[in-house]
């Protein structure tokens, strides 16, 4: 199965996020010789139930009951070379990640949307 690749960081001195594929940042050797400094955030291949990309770094909620709405941070762990989720509050490691995420909802990112990170509502 392949893949799209491609990647995001955030910018602090602009404070948005900074996108591989735009216009000024199509190619990948531009956007990493631009931002290759900062924490770049992969694009996972999978989109969330509204049609938005998943990446690295997103918080996520899932629709099932037994997730207790769960905020769950994407993570990538490279011992598993696999993308994970992550309760924002426990850190437990969540296994699920291909076909529940396509029915999970993007709900932030990690650097938008601290508050999430506490278990603070919106």
């Amino acid at each position: 199965m392949s893949r799209e690749i491609k990647f995001r960081t955030w910018d602090g001195y602009a404070k948005r996020m900074a996108v591989q594929g735009t216009p000024y940042l199509e190619t990948l050797s531009f956007f990493i010789s631009h931002y290759g400094d900062n924490d770049l955030m992969q694009y996972t291949g999978l989109k969330d139930m509204n049609g938005l990309e998943i990446f690295e770094g997103d918080l996520v909620t899932l629709p099932f009951k037994s997730s207790g709405g769960m905020v769950l941070e994407v993570i990538y762990e490279s011992r598993e070379a696999s993308f994970e989720c992550v309760n924002v509050l426990d850190r437990s490691v969540r296994r699920f990640f291909n076909n529940p995420l396509t029915a999970s909802t993007v709900i932030g990112n990690i650097y938008e949307n601290k508050e999430l990170l506490n278990g603070e509502d919106k």
